[in-house]
Protein backbone atom coordinates (compact mmCIF):
# COMPACT_ATOMS: atom_id res chain seq x y z
CA UNK A 1 0.00 0.00 0.00
CA UNK A 2 1.03 3.62 -0.16
CA UNK A 3 -0.04 3.85 3.77
CA UNK A 4 2.54 4.17 6.50
CA UNK A 5 2.45 2.98 10.19
CA UNK A 6 2.51 6.49 11.40
CA UNK A 7 -0.66 7.56 9.43
CA UNK A 8 -2.30 4.71 11.72
CA UNK A 9 -1.15 4.73 14.49
CA UNK A 10 -0.83 8.03 17.20
CA UNK A 11 2.28 7.17 18.91
CA UNK A 12 4.60 6.66 16.27
CA UNK A 13 3.41 9.45 13.92
CA UNK A 14 6.51 10.00 12.25
CA UNK A 15 7.41 6.80 11.22
CA UNK A 16 7.59 5.81 7.77
CA UNK A 17 7.36 2.18 7.91
CA UNK A 18 5.45 0.92 4.90
CA UNK A 19 2.83 -1.34 5.29
CA UNK A 20 1.87 -4.11 3.34
CA UNK A 21 -1.40 -6.25 2.13
CA UNK A 22 -1.45 -9.36 3.91
CA UNK A 23 -3.92 -10.52 2.18
CA UNK A 24 -8.24 -10.52 2.06
CA UNK A 25 -9.36 -11.92 5.44
CA UNK A 26 -9.32 -9.32 8.52
CA UNK A 27 -8.36 -6.13 6.66
CA UNK A 28 -9.34 -3.98 9.55
CA UNK A 29 -6.44 -5.47 11.14
CA UNK A 30 -2.48 -4.78 11.54
CA UNK A 31 -0.05 -7.89 12.01
CA UNK A 32 3.57 -8.12 11.86
CA UNK A 33 6.82 -10.09 11.33
CA UNK A 34 9.93 -9.35 12.64
CA UNK A 35 13.60 -10.49 13.29
CA UNK A 36 14.38 -9.08 16.45
CA UNK A 37 13.16 -11.31 19.44
CA UNK A 38 16.41 -10.91 21.29
CA UNK A 39 14.66 -6.78 21.88
CA UNK A 40 11.17 -7.57 21.88
CA UNK A 41 11.30 -10.27 23.64
CA UNK A 42 7.81 -12.01 21.97
CA UNK A 43 6.47 -13.03 18.64
CA UNK A 44 5.63 -17.28 17.70
CA UNK A 45 8.74 -17.97 15.42
CA UNK A 46 7.35 -19.58 12.24
CA UNK A 47 10.16 -19.65 10.47
CA UNK A 48 14.24 -19.81 11.56
CA UNK A 49 14.63 -16.44 12.92
CA UNK A 50 11.51 -15.00 11.62
CA UNK A 51 8.51 -13.91 14.50
CA UNK A 52 4.47 -13.15 14.14
CA UNK A 53 3.61 -10.70 16.24
CA UNK A 54 4.60 -9.95 19.72
CA UNK A 55 4.40 -7.39 22.52
CA UNK A 56 2.68 -4.60 21.00
CA UNK A 57 4.21 -1.73 23.79
CA UNK A 58 8.01 -2.80 23.29
CA UNK A 59 7.36 -2.89 19.24
CA UNK A 60 6.28 1.32 19.54
CA UNK A 61 8.98 1.93 22.20
CA UNK A 62 12.01 0.09 19.37
CA UNK A 63 10.02 2.37 16.95
CA UNK A 64 10.35 5.18 19.15
CA UNK A 65 13.70 4.84 20.22
CA UNK A 66 15.27 3.54 16.15
CA UNK A 67 16.29 0.52 17.97
CA UNK A 68 14.62 -1.54 14.98
CA UNK A 69 14.50 -0.72 11.43
CA UNK A 70 12.42 -1.60 8.25
CA UNK A 71 15.38 -4.24 7.71
CA UNK A 72 13.66 -6.20 10.81
CA UNK A 73 10.35 -5.31 11.03
CA UNK A 74 7.08 -5.56 8.14
CA UNK A 75 3.42 -4.32 8.75
CA UNK A 76 0.65 -6.13 6.89
CA UNK A 77 -3.10 -5.34 7.38
CA UNK A 78 -5.48 -8.57 6.68
CA UNK A 79 -4.15 -11.89 5.92
CA UNK A 80 -4.26 -14.92 3.83
CA UNK A 81 -6.30 -18.00 5.78
CA UNK A 82 -7.70 -21.33 5.27
CA UNK A 83 -9.80 -23.43 6.61
CA UNK A 84 -9.02 -26.56 7.90
CA UNK A 85 -7.17 -29.19 6.00
CA UNK A 86 -7.72 -26.94 2.77
CA UNK A 87 -4.01 -25.81 2.14
CA UNK A 88 -2.59 -29.29 2.55
CA UNK A 89 -5.26 -30.40 0.28
CA UNK A 90 -4.29 -27.59 -2.28
CA UNK A 91 -0.38 -28.30 -1.89
CA UNK A 92 -1.18 -31.95 -2.54
CA UNK A 93 -2.79 -30.89 -5.88
CA UNK A 94 0.32 -28.93 -6.41
CA UNK A 95 -1.72 -25.30 -6.45
CA UNK A 96 1.44 -23.99 -4.78
CA UNK A 97 5.21 -23.85 -4.98
CA UNK A 98 6.50 -24.33 -1.63
CA UNK A 99 9.48 -22.79 -0.43
CA UNK A 100 11.21 -24.17 2.52
CA UNK A 101 14.43 -22.32 2.41
CA UNK A 102 13.33 -19.07 4.38
CA UNK A 103 15.66 -16.82 5.55
CA UNK A 104 15.52 -13.48 6.99
CA UNK A 105 16.82 -11.79 3.75
CA UNK A 106 14.34 -12.40 1.44
CA UNK A 107 11.38 -11.70 3.91
CA UNK A 108 12.50 -8.19 5.67
CA UNK A 109 15.59 -6.58 3.05
CA UNK A 110 13.34 -7.93 -0.18
CA UNK A 111 11.56 -4.86 -1.90
CA UNK A 112 7.74 -5.22 -1.71
CA UNK A 113 7.95 -5.31 -5.17
CA UNK A 114 10.87 -7.92 -5.75
CA UNK A 115 9.51 -9.87 -3.01
CA UNK A 116 7.93 -12.61 -4.55
CA UNK A 117 9.84 -12.36 -7.90
CA UNK A 118 12.83 -13.19 -5.97
CA UNK A 119 11.15 -15.85 -3.95
CA UNK A 120 9.48 -17.73 -7.03
CA UNK A 121 13.45 -17.10 -8.56
CA UNK A 122 14.51 -18.96 -5.28
CA UNK A 123 12.63 -21.90 -5.92
CA UNK A 124 14.67 -22.68 -8.92
CA UNK A 125 15.04 -23.37 -12.75
CA UNK A 126 11.56 -24.88 -13.14
CA UNK A 127 9.70 -21.58 -11.80
CA UNK A 128 11.83 -19.44 -12.78
CA UNK A 129 9.63 -18.21 -16.15
CA UNK A 130 6.72 -17.82 -13.37
CA UNK A 131 8.77 -15.16 -11.88
CA UNK A 132 8.92 -13.35 -15.17
CA UNK A 133 4.82 -13.42 -15.78
CA UNK A 134 3.53 -9.45 -16.80
CA UNK A 135 1.21 -8.26 -14.23
CA UNK A 136 -1.69 -8.70 -16.38
CA UNK A 137 -1.16 -11.09 -19.26
CA UNK A 138 -4.35 -9.79 -21.32
CA UNK A 139 -2.60 -6.50 -21.55
CA UNK A 140 0.25 -8.01 -23.59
Amino acid sequence: TNVRIGQLLESIPNCNFPIYVGGPVAQESLFFVHSRFDLLLSGEEVAPGIYFGGDEEKLIEAIQTDSISPDELKFFIGYSGWSAGQLDGEIKENSWAVQNKYHQQLIFEGNGELLWKDAIIGLGPKYAHVANFPQSPGLN
